[in-house]
């Protein structure tokens, strides 16, 4: 499985960082975001984040 392209996967990330506030206790955003540009996160990390973004933002466009 290919991941989206890099403007939509850095949408996610933002939607990620900023509907799931948890999740700056585990990641550190810049670094994330930083890992991902330089294609270093792990892509199964990659899956899961855009996993949990695409629902929130999926809720956020039927509002």
């Amino acid at each position: 499985m290919s991941l989206p392209s890099i403007p939509l996967g850095l949408h996610l990330l933002e939607t990620l960082f900023s509907h799931y506030i948890s999740a700056t206790v585990i990641f550190n955003k810049s670094k994330v975001i930083n890992e991902y540009l330089e294609s270093k996160l792990p892509e199964h990390a990659t899956q899961a984040m855009f996993a949990l973004a695409s629902i929130r933002d999926y809720t956020d466009q039927e509002s």
